[in-house]
Order: C-alpha cells, then sequence, then structure tokens
C-alpha cells in the first residue's frame, strides 16, 4: 500500500478491509488465474512494477502520480485477462476418445444418434454450484 500513498490512515483502512475481504477476494483470483492462462503474468508484472515504484522513490526520489499507477495496474491486468481469453477461445477443439468432440456447448456438434445429457451442455463457467 506505501507504493500508493504515504497516508498512514488509508494503508491502515485498506488493510482492514483486505483482512475482511481476503477470503472472497482469494477465491475469486484463485479462479480467475485457473480459467485464465496469463494471469499469472499479469499479476507478476503488477508486482514487478510496485516494486520499481517503491525502489525509484526511495532511492531516486521520483514520485509516480496515483493515476499512473492505478493505470499500468488495469491496462497489465486487462491485457492479461483479454490475451488469455483470447487464447482459449482460439485453441483447437479435442477429441476425447469417446466420439464426441469437446465442442458440447453446441449440441450441433455431436453426432445424432448419441444420447447428450443436459450436463454435458453446461460449459464449465456456467455450471451450477
Amino acid at each position: 500500500m506505501f507504493g500508493v500513498t504515504d497516508n498512514s490512515f488509508i494503508v491502515w483502512a485498506a488493510c482492514m478491509c483486505a483482512i475482511l475481504c481476503l477470503r472472497s477476494l482469494y477465491s475469486m483470483i484463485v479462479g480467475a488465474v485457473n480459467e485464465l492462462e496469463y494471469m499469472n503474468y499479469g499479476i507478476g508484472l503488477v508486482l514487478l512494477f510496485i516494486a520499481g515504484k517503491i525502489v525509484a522513490d526511495i532511492v531516486f526520489h521520483v514520485v509516480f502520480p496515483v493515476w499512473i499507477t492505478l493505470l499500468v495496474v488495469g491496462v497489465v491486468l486487462g491485457l492479461s485477462a483479454f490475451l488469455s481469453v483470447l487464447k482459449r477461445n482460439n485453441t483447437p477443439k479435442e477429441d476425447h476418445g469417446l466420439g464426441l468432440i469437446a465442442d458440447v456447448e453446441d449440441p450441433s456438434s455431436c453426432p445424432t444418434d448419441t444420447p447428450v445429457e443436459e450436463s454435458y451442455l453446461l460449459s464449465s463457467s456456467n455450471r451450477p454450484l
């Protein structure tokens, strides 16, 4: 937090919010990292940027405005999510040995003589819990 502000109250409040929301946020991030292949690289770049920003402030007394930090974080995470979705949508479908193509969201791609259960038509992103 000290990479964004020097105000100790804002840092304390952000830490308290982080502690209170940590469990749900962790679940969300784990889900995003599992679904989005490049999210690990995006998070790593954000951490590298924040570390460089702190070093630049301490060693060289260079202070970046908050809007630049937020812009870099947003662009890096957004770009990593976008590239992950783009790659996932462009990967070829695989045959899993059942005679069915893995694209089961489109029932027309399945053979007509094979019964298709409703659970096969649900993708992993919209399965009921």
